[in-house]
């Protein structure tokens, strides 16, 4: 690692109308590196927390982009849009005032658990070398595969009827969900159409008590393009903080430490095993710290042995 260069993990408070890649280029401003990758993209109507990794931290965004998020979303019932939102072109209105809060209740059961979504037309995913929303803003519309996905949590907090009637949800879902793809389906099942009106992202991680959540995070307006370096550094939360569901051995043996830092496989029992509770049982990923605490490798776990396979500490 460059001495002095900026690394860790940046949690940004997303304010709406402004693109995920408008805060990454704000921050590789004001850390004078390109080395800044986010770890989920947030429309920009949405707001909310997007974890961005920096410098060496990037090698970890993997797995913060496989978490769990979760979402306060504001659903417009009785329309629909091109878009699934409120952002687009308005299709058709339907007179919704029938609607209940007991049919948005029962309707939303249908799309807890383990469920397939068609990613939209609006949606960065690849489709023969271009992302699909650019296929959309040239009036393409293609066919797009099914994905997988799971919602852990999807709970009515708020119904207000009426002709365009609104249901505000609490959302748990995994990486890869499109709540503007939920707001559509749940129209589709009413038989009036809907479409998200709103959207604030407000933990990224495996539980509630295990995140990134919108408390920690920072507004835009702290991210300074011309900021005092070692200001803007105090910003960052250590990058071990992104494999902290992961189980977690210190390693105190320098030989140990040394056999580490150049990838080579060391015994499950060179470690102390570091008490912690982690929601990922059953991993075959540990990770691997220095006595004072600081990360220094990500290691598989496989017949006993620690593999190390992202070296962060070289001794």
């Amino acid at each position: 690692m460059i001495e002095n260069s900026p690394c860790g993990i940046l949690v940004v408070d997303k304010p709406s109308g402004c693109t995920s890649h408008d805060v990454v280029n704000r921050v590789r401003r004001a850390y004078k590196t390109r080395q800044v990758g986010h770890t989920g993209t947030l429309d920009p109507m949405a707001t909310g927390v997007m974890v961005l990794c920096i410098g060496m931290a990037t090698r970890l965004a993997e797995y913060l982009t496989a978490c769990n998020k979760h979402y306060t979303a504001e659903f417009q019932i009785g329309i629909q849009s091109d878009s699934y939102d409120t952002m687009g072109t308005v299709t058709k209105r339907n007179d919704a005032s029938h609607i209940t809060r007991q049919d948005v209740e029962r309707a939303l059961k249908g799309f807890v658990g383990s469920i397939q979504q068609t990613p939209p037309m609006v949606s960065a995913v690849h489709y023969q070398g271009k992302r699909l929303y650019q296929l959309a803003r040239e009036g393409k519309v293609v066919e797009r595969e099914p994905r997988n996905v799971c919602v852990e949590q999807l709970d009515l907090s708020q119904f207000e009827p009426g002709y365009a009637a609104t249901a505000t949800l609490e959302i748990t879902c995994s990486s890869g969900f499109y709540v503007r793809v939920l707001a559509d389906d749940l129209g589709k099942v009413l038989s009036v159409g809907a479409i998200m009106s709103a959207l604030r992202r407000q933990w990224v991680g495996y539980s509630p008590q295990d995140s990134f959540t919108v408390d920690r995070a920072i507004t835009l307006d702290r991210i300074i393009p011309d900021g005092d370096a070692a200001s803007m550094q105090e910003l960052l939360i250590p990058m071990e903080q992104a494999v902290a569901h992961y189980p977690r051995f210190t390693i105190e043996d320098q030989s140990i430490i040394d056999q580490i830092s150049h990838g080579i496989a060391v015994p499950l029992t060179a470690g102390r095993m570091t008490e912690q509770v982690t929601t990922m049982a059953g991993s075959d990923i540990a990770v691997l710290l220095s006595p004072e605490g600081s990360l220094l490798a990500v290691a598989r776990v496989a017949d006993g042995t620690l593999h190390p396979f992202k070296v962060f500490h070289a001794q």
